[in-house]
């Protein structure tokens, strides 16, 4: 498989002008609590900068790939084999990278969301995976269930 065949099957990887490293972005729409907190004047989902404009005035390109890659990872937790396909198609585009990061936008969807996160990051050990989320509960979950 090569980078571009990668991409399509996981949706494209992202590259932040503010960070030093290629990011996974999924659409906010999807944030389970950010959704919420959006709401509540002075959380940080409130501000959040990829709905106040920076993401926006990209709207025809970002959005629809966020998707993509939002429904990308919904085959993957459904489907042992393309989960499979997923995370070595995730290997070859973060390539030799030392870090990564989920997300520049959007959330974690559930558990199993998570465990994918978790299950490529043991796969590629010296990489360093950020995962800046709000879905403090699943990563306790996850972190009890693994000790």
């Amino acid at each position: 498989m090569n980078k571009t065949q990668a991409h399509e099957v996981h949706g494209g990887l992202t590259q932040t002008t503010k960070m030093p490293c290629q990011s996974y972005s999924l659409p906010t729409i999807a944030c389970i609590t950010g959704f919420k907190m959006r709401e509540i004047a002075g959380s940080i989902c409130a501000s959040c900068y990829a709905d106040k404009g920076n993401y926006r005035k990209y709207a025809n390109g970002i959005e629809p790939a966020q998707h993509a890659r939002l429904v990308s990872i919904s085959m993957a937790i459904a489907d042992p084999e393309y989960r499979k396909i997923w995370i070595q198609a995730m290997i070859i585009s973060i390539g030799d990278d030392d870090y990564f990061r989920f997300h520049d936008s959007g959330d974690i969807q559930n558990i199993e969301h998570l465990e994918l996160y978790a299950e490529l990051a043991r796969a590629m050990p010296k990489c360093k995976f950020w995962l800046p989320t709000r879905e403090y509960p699943m990563v306790s979950y996850l972190s009890l269930i693994h000790i």
